[in-house]
């Protein structure tokens, strides 16, 4: 049902030339920006309605023909394995959900597969635990250094006023 209203929603981005006014085609002056599009060369009239009349006319057909197949006739399709070569092919959509998965499905599971073992596991999460294991180690060693002695922290503190002073003067 959402793409039958998505389908009916988008033939009315770019509806023909005869049912519109000049600038109703949002779309084109929407990618003007982007693309050039070239300026409005619209068919005829005629053409555009003979057009519609055949594309109309071959919809009405199909379903005059669906309608006397499996409607009027009461027949259903039959088993796969009494189809023709080419019934076959239509009835398997062509394979082209078999055709997309060899060569986009399996690739991606492949890449995403070595992406999470290899990289994520391997690069990121060690790196990740390192820096973990570095903020520990380090923080056990400045813990040394803070005893809570006020006397000790004034001591450091003109030791190393003394060293910067001393520092400046060699300097």
């Amino acid at each position: 049902m959402i793409l039958a209203v998505l389908a009916v929603v988008s033939g009315f981005i770019e509806v023909p030339h005869v049912f519109v006014h000049e600038g109703a085609n949002w779309f084109s002056h929407y990618l003007s920006g982007v693309i050039a599009v070239p300026e409005a060369s619209h068919l005829d009239a005629s053409t555009e309605f003979a057009l519609m009349g055949i594309a109309l006319g071959l919809v009405i057909l199909m379903i005059i023909i669906t309608y006397v197949i499996y409607v009027a006739k009461k027949t259903v399709p039959p088993a796969e394995e009494n189809l023709s070569a080419l019934d076959k092919l239509s009835y398997n959509k062509f394979y082209v959900d078999e055709i997309y998965d060899a060569v986009i499905g399996k690739p991606v599971a492949l890449l995403s597969s070595f992406s999470s073992s290899i990289i994520e596991k391997q690069i990121i999460d060690r790196f990740v635990n390192l820096s973990g294991q570095a903020v520990q180690l380090s923080s056990k060693t400045l813990r040394l250094v803070q005893s809570g002695n006020i006397n000790t922290y004034a001591t450091l503190m003109v030791i190393g006023i003394v060293v910067l002073l001393l520092i400046n003067i060699v300097l």
